[in-house]
């Protein structure tokens, strides 16, 4: 099943809960088979379906696969509208001839994902343990979704999902808890772990701390 545009999806101001239990019924998946897909439990898929927030990203992209379809879904259901739609390729700036490739309305990049820090402010995504950001929004298909994370003071919920990932502190003071230890961590440490063992975070200070991080889901192959 192809993707809906994303400027319809932000028409429709769909909560993710409610969007992954249309596209759950559309595919005739009962919650069972979703959580065997998925290795989440029946009851949390069911509370996700009936929430407004967003899961953490990791889950998210496991839900988004397990149903068929890419992240970009969820994640452009919840973006605020703008006055150019997020799929076509931003506007030629200053200097740029209207022709060039970069920026014209009509030659979509297919198999390269650019974003400009300059081009456009977009607001961190809020989930249900940190606000996050995703990085890759148009390029379909994607094994490795890198997104920025604000961590909140206090301790994460426990995370685990099926992929490896790659993570650098950027900003603020953050502890690792994975296999029992815990692991300092200040602005410019970085960590690639086994997302499948159980690991959280603690953020000991008064502000959010910033992270860049990449997962790497190899489920896929």
């Amino acid at each position: 099943m192809e993707n809906p545009p994303i400027a319809v999806l932000r028409g429709r101001s769909a909560s993710p809960g409610a969007l992954m239990k249309r596209l759950r019924k559309e595919r005739g998946m009962t919650l069972a088979e979703l959580a065997r897909l998925t290795r989440k439990t029946k009851g949390y898929l069911s509370k996700l379906e009936r929430s407004r927030k967003l899961p953490p990203f990791t889950t998210l992209s496991t839900i988004a696969q397990a149903l068929g379809v890419d992240l970009d879904l969820f994640l452009a259901s919840q973006a605020p509208a703008t006055g150019n739609d997020a799929a076509s390729p931003a506007a030629p700036r200053k200097g740029r001839s209207p022709g060039a490739l970069e920026g014209s309305p009509s030659t979509p990049f297919r198999n390269l994902d650019i974003h400009r820090h300059h081009d456009e402010v977009r607001p961190f995504l809020r989930g249900d343990s940190y606000a996050y950001l995703p990085l890759v929004t148009q390029y379909r298909g994607k094994y490795m979704s890198p997104f920025l994370m604000k961590l909140p003071p206090g301790k994460s919920r426990t995370f685990t999902h099926d992929s490896e990932e790659f993570t650098m502190l950027l900003e603020g003071r953050v502890d690792l808890i994975y296999e029992k230890r815990t692991h300092h961590l200040s602005a410019g440490d970085s960590f690639y772990l086994d997302s499948r063992i159980e690991h959280a975070f603690f953020n000991p200070g008064r502000r959010d701390a910033l992270l860049l991080s990449v997962s790497f889901d190899y489920r896929r192959f």
